[in-house]
């Protein structure tokens, strides 16, 4: 009986592997007819419709459709020309064209021409607009939206482009702006424009010499505006940067390269720079100084020259000496503005820190003054002197000022130090008081415990 039970049990287990096998067996005969159907039903699509991608790539078929020009004003026209490459030869070939208004203008056209390509499979033909077109025109301001068809034996593929119309009439000046209008060499610059001619490429050009951009193409909306950047490397002192679109407007406007000179055994800085609009900025990198005027009464494009040197101490002819002990010294002077308010930012990582120096005082002829608003920040103190003062004035930086302790903090912390060193000694002597009674204790104990013991033994 055992035995027949193990052989059904075997023969169970046979029969469930072989069940086993069949049913991956048939999972993949179904995959591989699917694969087989989904081939033949790609390969079956595609000979049927024909290639429609758009546009084509690779080695097929190229379509492209080019409108000359692709920015034109009120009333002109536009050539529309449709290329085709790549393509049987000598096949006729048929390019239909819808033309689109900008929205609200109710412009809707088409029109539909023919040509053969060459022995090489390429044609091409020129739709003129709005000649060509039934109910078409350009007096609509706007982007104008064209769609083409290619068709031979099968439909080869459709492309789109557009062309824009603007109103020339407009009264808006084109403007272009830059921000900062003055840097030190290789400093990036954002520029930006407005009321350009719309969908026009871009060009800025320091006189004759282009100037690289960044993004490389900048080319105008809709409105007529663009923007970007661009890295000076325009010579020292003052250019001017023009900026152009395709249709002929330009704007030139001016850019001030920070100029710097070194000489002498101090180091010593100079440049020449300009107001604008009541503010000036110097960047002396020699002696690490920064000015920067602002409120300045002097009109736009007025020169100033800004000198800066480190010296090794004050001048002889100063016979008083500045507040704290002075850990560096400096000379600075403005010259070609007498208004507005400087702040001077002075870095220098060998003796500037938060800790080393709190202030900023400079010579008024008669007096050590401090300066307004002085902050420290790392190795750069900054402080704010009027304009009139700078005309080869000594500056030093002073340690920050330690406020003297009051009488009566030397009493509190004197009490502090009396009542710890008393409360301290209580201690020690509770201690010692505690540590004899716990020793007589235990001696009582022991005279117990022996008294307990000769009574023990004289029950014995």
């Amino acid at each position: 009986m055992v035995s027949d039970d193990k052989e059904i049990i075997e023969d169970e287990a046979d029969t469930g592997i072989d069940d086993s096998f069949d049913l991956r067996v048939l999972a993949a005969v179904v995959i591989v007819a699917v694969l087989i159907a989904a081939s033949f039903f790609a390969t079956q699509t595609g000979f049927n419709n024909g290639p429609t991608s758009t546009p084509f790539s690779g080695t097929g078929p190229q379509i492209s459709l080019v409108p000359t020009p692709n920015v034109v004003g009120i009333g002109s026209s536009v050539a529309l020309e449709a290329y085709l490459t790549g393509y049987q030869p000598d096949a006729t070939v048929s390019v239909a064209v819808t033309v689109s208004g900008p929205p609200g203008s109710n412009l809707v056209s088409s029109d539909t021409l023919p040509f053969t390509t060459n022995s090489n499979g390429a044609g091409s033909t020129i739709f003129s607009y709005p000649a060509m077109f039934s109910s078409a025109s350009t007096t609509a301001p706007g982007i104008y939206t064209v769609s083409s068809t290619f068709s031979g034996v099968y439909t080869i593929g459709t492309v789109e482009t557009s062309f824009t119309v603007f109103d020339i009439s407009n009264t808006n000046t084109p403007e272009v702006t830059l921000s900062p209008a003055h840097d030190p060499s290789g400093a990036k610059v954002t520029f930006s424009g407005n009321y350009f001619a719309p969908n026009s490429n871009i060009t800025l050009k320091d006189g004759t010499t282009t100037i690289v951009t960044s993004p490389a193409a900048i080319k105008t909306g809709a409105t007529g505006s663009f923007s970007g950047t661009f890295n000076v490397q325009l010579p020292a002192g003052r250019s001017f940067i023009t900026v152009s679109d395709q249709q002929g407007n330009s704007v030139s406007v001016p850019f001030y390269q920070e100029a710097y000179a070194s000489s002498g055994a101090l180091v010593q800085s100079s440049t020449t720079t300009y107001v604008q609009s009541g503010n000036v900025y110097a960047n002396l990198q020699g002696p690490g100084v920064i000015l920067t005027v602002s409120g300045s009464t002097s009109l736009t494009d007025t020169a100033v020259t800004a000198t800066a040197s480190v010296l090794n101490g004050m001048s002889q002819s100063i016979t008083q000496n500045p507040p704290g002990n002075a850990v560096a010294f400096y000379d600075v002077s403005i010259s070609g503005i007498s208004s507005g308010t400087a702040t001077i930012s002075i870095t220098n990582s060998s003796v500037i820190s938060t800790s080393a120096v709190g202030g900023l005082y400079y010579w008024t002829g008669s007096q050590w003054k401090s300066a307004s608003n002085v902050t420290v920040s790392g190795s750069t103190v900054s402080g704010q002197i009027p304009v009139s003062d700078l005309s080869g004035t000594e500056l030093v930086l002073v340690p920050p000022t330690q406020p003297a302790t009051p009488i009566f903090d030397y009493v509190i912390i004197a009490a502090v130090i009396v009542v710890v060193l008393g409360a301290t000694a209580v201690a020690v002597t509770r201690r010692r008081r505690g540590r004899g009674g716990s020793g007589d204790g235990k001696s009582k104990g022991k005279q117990q415990i022996e008294r307990m013991t000769v009574s023990r033994s004289g029950k014995k």
